[in-house]
């Protein structure tokens, strides 16, 4: 657990350190995900190769293809870096125009494709990798470089995904966007009936104002050229109707609440308690919340995070950021890391335990009254650990499962003592009464 914590501290500055630009790419897959139901990351170590680097694309720019297991193994971007970059990039393969053309104008742009795709599917290269990473300049349909690599270099987290195709949807896009596209319609209506409402159309005499408008604007001085009757005769507001604008307002209020729901804005934070609920209908609260926010985090937590942090865990491991691998703990090696993230949902599960908790104990006091021996199905060490972690108690208040089994075994070691003790004291406290006996019989 210690090593597991240092290495935590260690990927976790890697990660956010300013340099990676992690907060920067992850907001924008953030928008990409939410927005179109899936993004482009593609993580890798900085050109200097002494720290990560986070970098998100554009989804016009990429495709992808995934195998028989559902699986992208392909990914296509086309890329346009200027013509100073890729002779930094690629100095012994670049042609020679894009060499001429950086002469003359170091930012011209070059076109040209990064394929990442399964070795068996390159046959020009010979590797041992899993995956061949080729960079073409589409131009001049020269590959610039070939090389077998270990990953498949980006991560596609994709929300929802429809049969037989590779590329995914956003739940909350499909539903809002008719939503959204009438708001703005309502919106321009109101904004219409608004400006009418406080500067209405007019009628007026075009003898007498010489056939232009009056100004009605504030402070505005009309000269109007009139002899019979009076002003009113010769201008007149036209009446609107504003009845509908409140009716308007309800309704665009009404969609609000609609894109709102769809885009799961009501459903991230918890429901607030009720006055006088029961234990029983908070913990029926809890679940129903996690059935709702189950769409919306669930695929996030399997699509972006553990993925991200999966590979910046293998690249600092292979790297050698965590030491050298002789100096993973023996029962780690070759062992799955699970992440475990910070979430609503997370906090609703594991806040359910405690109810959970609860409940039990209750239910084990009445078993117990009725079977003594009914007390020993229940770990209660291990339940009792995993409502203080559910209430968020720091794990460096809690003593780890091996040092508390220690010290359990010692209290245990202690009493066995001294009821061994105590029995050997009561031995000899009979022995000596049955010796003073006797004694006193004989006499």
């Amino acid at each position: 657990r210690a090593w597991l914590e240092w290495t935590e501290g260690i990927q976790r500055r890697a990660m956010h350190h300013r340099t990676s630009q992690f907060t920067r790419a992850t907001a924008e897959i953030d928008h990409d995900f939410a927005a179109f139901g899936q993004a482009v990351l593609q993580p890798s170590f900085n050109r200097h190769m002494n720290g990560l680097l986070y970098r998100s694309w554009h989804l016009r720019d990429v495709a992808w293809t995934q195998n028989v297991d559902n699986v992208i193994d392909t990914v296509y971007r086309q890329w346009a870096p200027t013509a100073r970059d890729i002779i930094k990039l690629f100095p012994n393969t670049v042609h020679t125009d894009v060499r001429t053309k950086a002469s003359r104008d170091a930012y011209c742009e070059i076109k040209v494709w990064h394929v990442v795709m399964p070795s068996d599917m390159y046959p020009e290269l010979t590797t041992t990798q899993p995956f061949v990473s080729l960079y073409i300049d589409i131009a001049h349909k020269q590959v610039m470089e070939a090389i077998g690599v270990k990953e498949l270099g980006y991560l596609i987290p994709r929300w929802s995904t429809v049969s037989g195709s590779q590329y995914a949807t956003s739940p909350a896009t499909v539903i809002a966007l008719m939503d959204a596209r009438m708001y703005q319609d309502m919106t321009y209506s109101l904004i219409e009936a608004t400006e009418k409402a406080v500067n209405p159309p007019m009628a007026a005499n075009k003898q007498v104002f010489g056939g232009q408008a009056p100004r009605a604007y504030a402070g505005g001085t009309t000269w109007a050229d009139y002899s019979d009757g009076a002003l009113r005769d010769h201008f007149e507001v036209i009446p609107m109707d504003k009845n509908g604008i409140p009716m308007g307002l309800e309704m665009m209020k009404d969609l609000r609440s609609q894109i709102a729901e769809a885009m799961f804005l009501s459903k991230i934070q918890m429901p607030p308690p009720v006055a006088r609920m029961t234990a029983y209908e908070m913990g029926e609260r809890v679940q129903e919340y996690i059935r709702q926010v189950m769409p919306l985090f669930a695929p996030y937590e399997d699509e972006v995070n553990a993925p991200i942090c999966d590979d910046a865990f293998d690249r600092l491991l292979r790297a050698g950021a965590f030491g050298s691998p002789q100096d993973m703990p023996a029962e780690l090696r070759g062992v799955e890391i699970e992440f475990v993230f910070e979430s609503p949902l997370h906090d609703a599960v594991e806040k359910a335990k405690v109810q959970i908790f609860m409940d039990m104990k209750a239910q084990l006091a009445d078993a117990v009254a009725i079977d003594p021996t009914t007390k020993n199905v229940v770990d209660m060490g291990v339940a009792y650990r995993d409502v203080l972690q559910a209430n968020g108690t720091p794990a460096k208040w809690m003593r780890t499962e091996a040092a508390a089994k220690a010290l359990t075994d010692e209290q245990n070691t202690m009493q066995q003592t001294s009821a061994l003790l105590a029995q050997q004291q009561q031995g000899a406290d009979i022995a000596k009464t049955i010796g003073d006996t006797q004694v006193q019989g004989a006499g």
